[in-house]
């Protein structure tokens, strides 16, 4: 039985081919034992990996969204408008509508390719939070 936090994949019998399920969508792509063969013949490079500053403003933005860049820095701690520009430059997350007014904050929320990223289905299979205390008691 698939895991309910992996995304649902068919492979396509005799083909490099399978379809995989994002966010209420079907995706074409290349079968994991044939992505090598793929990545080589079209000459594709490996992605950069995130760095953990990245990693924590994706879990902000998963957990929290929408939400704006002074809450993600609020939570962290730190400026964080470097990162944010890479995630968005990444396509892992997105400007939605902007709160109130214009010229108010931009909100910011997970994208498709979020999911793909992190081989999720839709962002319900996103691993419950551990309560507030559990962590600090570490």
């Amino acid at each position: 039985m698939e895991s309910p936090t992996r995304k649902k994949r068919a492979i396509l019998p005799h083909t490099c081919l399978a379809l995989v399920e994002h966010a209420d969508t079907l995706e074409l792509a290349s079968a994991g034992d044939c992505a090598a063969v793929i990545e080589r013949a079209l000459a594709v490079a490996p992605p950069e990996p995130l760095s953990s500053a990245a990693h924590q403003v994706l879990a902000i933005v998963a957990y929290e969204q929408p939400v704006t860049r002074a809450d993600i820095e609020r939570i962290r701690g730190v400026e964080s408008g470097g990162v944010i520009e890479s995630l968005l430059a990444r396509g892992l997350v997105a400007e939605e509508r902007r709160f109130g007014v214009r010229g108010g904050p931009v909100p910011l929320g997970t994208t498709a390719a979020f999911l793909r990223h992190f081989g999720l289905s839709s962002l319900a299979n996103l691993p419950p939070l551990a309560p507030a205390n559990a962590t600090a008691d570490r």
